[in-house]
């Protein structure tokens, strides 16, 4: 199995609610604190607040996006993983989270709940390499020229559960780090897989590739009826 070449081509859009708190620093009253690091969900910003002994409010913002290109792959498609190591992908994430710590004994441990509103848009398309194995039928490349899966989680508000750590909930000001490993619940998500037929291919042989690709798309969408997605974060904070 080969690993594909990643470029960036996101992470431009600044996180306007952190301009957003910066003003509030200037009220001695109110102590905020700015985080920065990296995610499940890509790079990662945060604005937190201590509300009280025991809890703890946080705004966070994540994004990342990648585009890997590699026509020397596999072409199998039987799942998730070996698709995104071996396909050419366009990735595109966001996440915009509000998340309540609980710390129990007032220490760095702490319980994490909240919701999360996630923008999730993976394209993959296979060239193959010699035969295309779609819904566990393997077709010549001289019957299919390319397959293309299409995820998309987007517009959906998902509630999140986990736990994690804080070094700098006690303090008064000051850097501390951070971190969360967690799950939250995929919510209006949707997916596609289709097979592009070649120029040479007759409609018996082109209908006969569509068929197997729809079946293997039902299955694809069967085992994505409920998504559990990990949430994991590890940051670097400074209170003011």
């Amino acid at each position: 199995m080969k690993l594909i070449p990643l470029t960036v081509i996101s992470q431009k859009k600044v996180p306007i609610f952190l301009f957003c708190a910066i003003p509030l620093i200037s009220f001695p009253a109110i102590s905020v604190e700015l985080g920065y690091g990296v995610g499940s969900m890509g790079i990662k910003y945060e604005a937190g607040h201590k509300l009280s002994e025991s809890f703890n409010a946080r705004l966070g913002f994540s994004e990342y996006g990648y585009v890997a290109s590699d026509y020397n792959h596999s072409a199998d498609v039987a799942s998730s993983m070996d698709m995104l190591l071996n396909q050419d992908a366009t990735v595109d994430i966001e996440q915009l989270s509000l998340l309540f710590d609980y710390h129990p004994w007032r220490g760095d441990f702490r319980f994490t709940g909240g919701v999360s509103k996630n923008k999730l848009l993976l394209e993959l398309v296979n060239y193959g390499d010699g035969e295309f194995i779609i819904n566990d039928y393997v077709f010549s490349d001289h019957w299919v020229e390319s397959t293309e899966l299409t995820m998309q989680l987007a517009n959906g508000v998902s509630p999140y559960f986990g736990v994690g750590w804080s070094t700098g909930f006690d303090r008064k000001s000051g850097f501390s780090f951070s971190g969360d490993l967690g799950f939250y619940y995929a919510v209006d998500f949707t997916l596609n897989f289709s097979a592009k037929c070649t120029e040479n291919t007759s409609r018996f042989q082109c209908a006969k590739v569509r068929s197997h690709a729809l079946k293997q798309q039902r299955k694809l969408r069967d085992d994505s009826e409920l998504l559990i997605m990990p949430m994991l974060a590890a940051l670097v904070s400074y209170k003011f």
